[in-house]
Protein backbone atom coordinates (compact mmCIF):
# COMPACT_ATOMS: atom_id res chain seq x y z
CA UNK A 1 0.00 0.00 0.00
CA UNK A 2 1.42 3.38 -0.96
CA UNK A 3 1.20 6.49 1.18
CA UNK A 4 -1.36 7.97 -1.22
CA UNK A 5 -3.61 4.91 -0.76
CA UNK A 6 -4.10 6.02 2.83
CA UNK A 7 -5.41 9.37 1.56
CA UNK A 8 -8.06 7.88 -0.75
CA UNK A 9 -10.85 7.87 1.87
CA UNK A 10 -10.06 11.47 2.79
CA UNK A 11 -10.09 12.60 -0.83
CA UNK A 12 -13.30 10.68 -1.52
CA UNK A 13 -14.95 12.32 1.48
CA UNK A 14 -13.88 15.79 0.32
CA UNK A 15 -15.41 15.06 -3.08
CA UNK A 16 -18.62 13.67 -1.63
CA UNK A 17 -18.06 10.16 -2.98
CA UNK A 18 -17.63 6.82 -1.25
CA UNK A 19 -14.13 5.45 -0.84
CA UNK A 20 -15.19 2.51 -3.02
CA UNK A 21 -16.31 4.80 -5.87
CA UNK A 22 -13.06 6.77 -5.66
CA UNK A 23 -11.05 3.54 -5.64
CA UNK A 24 -12.90 2.44 -8.78
CA UNK A 25 -11.86 5.75 -10.40
CA UNK A 26 -8.22 5.27 -9.36
CA UNK A 27 -8.27 1.78 -10.90
CA UNK A 28 -9.77 2.97 -14.20
CA UNK A 29 -13.28 1.58 -13.75
CA UNK A 30 -15.09 4.94 -13.49
CA UNK A 31 -15.18 7.51 -16.29
CA UNK A 32 -14.63 11.18 -15.54
CA UNK A 33 -17.93 12.98 -15.99
CA UNK A 34 -18.33 16.76 -15.85
CA UNK A 35 -19.51 16.53 -12.22
CA UNK A 36 -16.61 14.26 -11.28
CA UNK A 37 -14.14 16.54 -13.07
CA UNK A 38 -15.43 19.57 -11.16
CA UNK A 39 -15.06 17.73 -7.87
CA UNK A 40 -11.56 16.55 -8.80
CA UNK A 41 -10.69 20.16 -9.64
CA UNK A 42 -11.82 21.26 -6.19
CA UNK A 43 -9.43 18.88 -4.42
CA UNK A 44 -6.47 18.82 -6.83
CA UNK A 45 -6.23 22.33 -8.30
CA UNK A 46 -6.11 20.67 -11.74
CA UNK A 47 -8.82 22.17 -13.95
CA UNK A 48 -11.98 20.23 -14.75
CA UNK A 49 -11.16 20.80 -18.41
CA UNK A 50 -7.84 19.03 -17.96
CA UNK A 51 -9.51 16.04 -16.25
CA UNK A 52 -12.04 15.81 -19.10
CA UNK A 53 -9.20 16.07 -21.63
CA UNK A 54 -7.40 13.20 -19.88
CA UNK A 55 -10.59 11.12 -20.08
CA UNK A 56 -10.98 11.78 -23.81
CA UNK A 57 -7.32 10.92 -24.44
CA UNK A 58 -7.73 7.69 -22.45
CA UNK A 59 -10.89 6.83 -24.39
CA UNK A 60 -9.11 7.44 -27.71
CA UNK A 61 -6.20 5.26 -26.60
CA UNK A 62 -8.51 2.47 -25.45
CA UNK A 63 -10.51 2.42 -28.68
CA UNK A 64 -7.70 3.03 -31.20
CA UNK A 65 -7.23 -0.67 -31.96
CA UNK A 66 -10.98 -1.26 -32.26
CA UNK A 67 -11.40 1.11 -35.19
CA UNK A 68 -10.64 -0.43 -38.54
CA UNK A 69 -8.58 1.76 -40.88
CA UNK A 70 -10.78 3.36 -43.51
CA UNK A 71 -9.75 4.35 -46.98
CA UNK A 72 -9.30 8.10 -47.13
CA UNK A 73 -11.82 9.89 -49.32
CA UNK A 74 -9.16 12.52 -50.07
CA UNK A 75 -6.40 10.41 -51.42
Amino acid sequence: MSITDKKHPEIAELMGFSAKHFSRFINGHVRVSIEFALKLESVTNISAGAWLHYQVQYDLYETADDVLPKRSMFG
